[in-house]
């Protein structure tokens, strides 16, 4: 996926104010979101039994591939009907 983020002159200088780099720090924030669900995503399975000697990968291969499961914006739509 690629994103392509238009920012301001204004709010780039706000940005440039405290970040060095632009969009090394967001690169960094999308990193370290990613890795916050991945670990979210695992302790919850593990706890549920799923993982069971799979590595990460191919634990998250099988949720993810899982016909019941779920997406964040499917979930949001199923609990906006009950």
């Amino acid at each position: 996926m690629r994103i392509i983020i238009d920012i301001n002159e204004l709010d780039e200088q706000i940005l440039l104010n405290q970040i060095s780099d632009i969009e090394a720090w967001i690169t960094g924030a999308v990193d370290g979101k990613i890795a916050q669900c991945r670990k979210r995503i695992l302790i919850s399975e593990q706890a549920r039994g799923f993982a069971g000697g799979m590595s990460e990968d191919e634990t998250l291969g099988a949720i993810f591939s899982d016909p019941d499961y779920l997406d964040r914006s499917d979930r949001d739509l199923l609990s906006e009907v009950d």
